[in-house]
């Protein structure tokens, strides 16, 4: 099972290319992960501010 905010991302229209793209990776292997490795976590994060337009830190509270 994949968690809950990955699913979100991939779930909106180019998430998976924005992830890919921020992470140096190509979209397959983002829409392989059950979960975002540890190398790419910052990244990821930052990503994710930008497509759902909240922090982090936001969707910690969530």
């Amino acid at each position: 099972m994949r968690e809950t905010l990955l699913e979100e991302v991939l779930s909106r229209r180019g998430g998976g290319k924005a992830i890919a793209e921020a992470c140096g990776v190509t979209q397959s292997a983002v829409s392989q992960w059950k979960r975002v490795p540890d190398k790419h976590a910052e990244k990821f994060g930052a990503a994710v501010a930008k497509l759902l337009k909240r922090t982090p830190t936001e969707e910690a509270r969530v």
